[in-house]
């Protein structure tokens, strides 16, 4: 697994990896200013056309809840990767952003894999 460029990998919330046919954006939690959202875009674009990508994933393993910057850059590397050829997953989302995401119909853009049940039963 080949990590791609970050600028500064510790300040930013979002680690890109690129592995046979796949980039994986792994998010981790914190903020995601605008201008590093465009160069991460920018990255996509760029490692798109040095290989053979057909799938973009979305890592959500790390997050517990979701803000609507990082909503806003999740579907705009959906839209350039869509684009791009690719198609859209996104993994370990826990189950209550799955059904955040349903709510708001995110689940028409994206392909919901991989989801954890994390709901507690009393």
């Amino acid at each position: 697994m080949n990590n791609l460029p970050n600028n500064n990998i510790s300040s930013v919330p979002v680690l890109f990896l690129a592995e046979n046919n796949a980039i994986t954006v792994k998010l981790r939690p914190g903020r995601l200013p605008h201008a590093t959202a465009s160069s991460l875009l920018k990255t996509l674009v760029e490692e798109s056309k040095r290989g053979d990508y057909r799938i973009l994933k979305l890592d959500f393993t790390e997050i517990e809840n979701v803000s609507s910057p990082i909503l806003g850059f999740c579907v705009d590397i959906r839209n350039r990767a869509v684009a791009l050829g690719m198609s859209v997953d996104m993994i370990g989302v826990n189950s209550q952003l799955n059904e955040i995401f349903k709510l708001m119909r995110l689940d028409r853009l994206f392909n919901i894999v991989n989801v954890k049940n994390d709901f507690i039963v009393a």
